[in-house]
């Protein structure tokens, strides 16, 4: 991974006490000017989805 990418973990703990990674998402950085007004809105939509 480069500088303008980061990773986010949900982690959990088992049964047995260990933590387990549950989900790992990478998502490039971009400077605000960079997102415009479609990718707002398919944000959105995103986050309203039940998980």
């Amino acid at each position: 991974m480069d500088d303008s990418e980061i990773a986010i973990f949900e982690l959990c703990v088992d049964e047995a006490g260990l933590v387990k990674t549950v989900e790992e998402r990478h998502y490039q950085l971009v400077p605000a000017d960079g997102i415009n007004s479609g990718d707002l809105e398919a944000y959105r939509i995103r986050a309203q989805k039940p998980l």
